[in-house]
């Protein structure tokens, strides 16, 4: 019922639904802990509608509490209150999170990684995102784990067709990490490579042959030259180079 009166508007009403629900639940003597997450989240729901947030944070942060109790620490119940936290903090304008939430935006990270593997993208792209904002107000703007938000976004917008778009964020991304991160570290090699092949699908050759070619220096300070990844980054450098001429 609580549900339906706050998807309706009607907040303080129940508000008093769900007060009653728990004090039913509290008489229990925690039997019902799930239940009881649940109950507590809703109220938090129904402060965040009459825009009362830190009420909404308390309510908030005891069902998560709570839920972490009875549940993986990856589990959608969880993500959905960590979601909400969230957004009660984006809609603060807090400038930051507090120490105890400082991992909330990579739990929305993790959560958006489960929906992805569900192949659920909306959902994942809505928690990449929030995850993303929620990184953008507590960390350096070119922090890797900004990149790495960055690059799942991408992902799911390749996947729903939208290849430009997904293309500029994850060129964005390499260039945070080409700031931050040292010129032979490998992973950059594996992003330079990625970007070539997604310009070479485009016909954009050069900058194909440009993202090929770092990914091939960097390859060839590192690994011997039967190394496999060191071999197929030449053979990516030779098949651009003849396209290009």
């Amino acid at each position: 019922m609580s549900h339906v009166l706050v998807e309706q508007g009607q907040y303080e009403e129940a508000l008093k639904y769900c007060n009653r629900a728990k004090q039913i639940l509290e008489e229990l003597n925690g039997l019902r802990q799930l239940e009881m997450a649940h109950c507590l989240h809703n109220i938090g729901s129904c402060y965040r509608g009459l825009r009362k947030y830190r009420e909404a944070l308390h309510y908030y942060e005891q069902a998560l509490n709570t839920k972490r109790v009875c549940l993986p620490k990856i589990h959608v119940h969880i993500g959905e209150t960590v979601n909400s936290i969230g957004i009660v903090h984006l809609m603060t304008k807090d400038t930051c999170l507090p120490e105890d939430h400082s991992n909330i935006a990579n739990v929305l990270h993790n959560i958006a990684d489960v929906y992805q593997t569900k192949i659920q993208h909306e959902k994942a792209f809505n928690h990449y995102h929030l995850a993303l904002a929620m990184k953008k107000k507590c960390i350096p703007s070119d922090h890797p784990a900004i990149a790495t938000t960055l690059n799942s976004i991408s992902t799911v917008l390749s996947v729903k067709g939208e290849k430009v778009k997904a293309l500029e964020l994850r060129l964005q991304a390499l260039k945070m990490r080409e700031r931050v991160l040292p010129f032979d570290y490998s992973d950059l090699a594996i992003s330079f490579s990625s970007a070539g092949h997604k310009y070479e699908a485009m016909d954009e050759n050069q900058l194909a042959l440009e993202y090929f070619e770092k990914a091939w220096k960097i390859r060839a300070k590192l690994f011997p030259e039967d190394d496999p990844a060191r071999k197929r980054s030449e053979r990516h450098v030779v098949r651009m180079r003849w396209k290009t001429t």
